[in-house]
C-alpha cells in the first residue's frame, strides 16, 4: 500500500503538471499558431508530416495523452485530410506519438513508474529507454512514408478513404 500510493502520487503531480501545461497552451492557442505556421510554411505532404510528427513528439514529452488528443486532433486532422492524409492513418500515428511521449523526459509517466518500481535513478532509466525511442520514432517514420501498413486492415474491411 505503502508503495502504491507513493507511486501515484508521483504520477498524479505530473499529471497535474501535464493538465496545467495543456491549459496554458490551450488559452494561448500555441497548438493553432504552430499550425497556421506548418501550412504557411510548405505544400509537400511529406514535409508536412514531419513538422507534425515532430510537433506531436514535442507535446508528448510535456503534456498528457489525453490532453495532447483533445487539443491537436480537431486542429491537426482537418488540415491533414485537406493534404489528402486517411483519418485513420493520422489518428495511428497520432497514438503512436504520444505513446513515445510516455516514455520520455521530462514527463514521461512510464519512466516515473519504471523508476519507482525498479528502485533505479530516472536519469538511469531515461538513458537505457533512448535507443528504445528511436526504434519506435523509426517505426513511425516508416508508417508515414507507407500508409499502406496502416490502412491495410481499414481497406480490407472497406472503411479507409482510399
Amino acid at each position: 500500500l505503502k508503495t502504491t500510493s507513493w507511486l501515484t502520487g508521483r504520477v498524479l503531480v505530473l499529471v497535474f503538471t501535464a493538465t496545467a501545461f495543456g491549459y496554458l497552451l490551450t488559452s494561448y492557442r500555441i497548438p493553432v499558431e504552430i499550425a497556421n505556421w506548418i501550412l504557411s510554411f510548405t505544400n509537400n505532404v511529406n514535409l508536412v508530416w514531419f513538422f507534425v510528427v515532430i510537433l506531436l513528439l514535442f507535446l508528448g514529452m510535456f503534456m498528457e495523452t489525453l490532453a495532447i488528443i483533445m487539443l491537436v486532433t480537431p486542429v491537426l486532422l482537418p488540415i491533414m485530410t485537406a493534404y489528402g492524409v486517411d483519418p485513420i492513418h493520422f489518428g495511428i500515428i497520432l497514438i503512436c506519438c504520444c505513446g513515445i511521449g510516455f516514455s520520455t523526459p521530462p514527463l514521461g509517466e512510464n519512466m516515473f513508474i519504471a523508476s519507482g518500481i525498479a528502485n533505479v535513478s530516472l536519469e538511469e532509466i531515461s538513458l537505457k529507454a533512448l535507443p528504445l525511442v528511436a526504434i519506435n520514432i523509426a517505426v513511425i517514420a516508416i508508417l508515414v512514408m507507407f500508409p499502406d501498413i496502416v490502412l491495410f486492415l481499414p481497406n480490407l474491411m472497406g472503411t479507409g478513404l482510399q
